[in-house]
């Protein structure tokens, strides 16, 4: 999964989603690095993004895979959906949502 670096401030994300991203197009996913804060994004229309905590809820490891529109926890095999929602166990439980803003080619996601 493309990893993306974005800015971190008063508790938001911001990154830019313009043509080049790699969540430029409907359908894809990346994992974004501020500070020390992962968080896993997935463009699922043309103005919508949904994004997650990249921590697992098995045991916390962090969800790097993106694969057939899952996303995969390396350590123990765990998925969820594009929504967060657990597929494949053992996770027991969602990711944690964000809400997100899309204004021009700025992604905001709030913390």
């Amino acid at each position: 999964m493309p990893v993306i670096n974005a800015t971190l401030a008063n508790n938001a994300i911001t990154l830019n989603v313009a043509a080049g991203s790699p969540l430029a197009s409907v359908g894809s996913a990346a994992l974004v690095q501020a500070s020390n804060t992962n968080v896993l994004v997935a463009r699922v229309a043309q103005d919508t993004f949904n994004a997650m905590t990249a921590v697992c809820t098995h045991e916390a490891c962090t969800v790097t895979r993106f694969a057939s529109g899952t996303f995969q926890c390396p350590c123990h095999g765990s998925e969820y959906n594009t929504n967060g929602g657990v597929t494949k166990g053992p996770a027991p439980s969602s990711l944690r949502r964000f809400n997100t803003q899309l204004a021009g080619d700025v992604l905001t996601i709030s913390l």
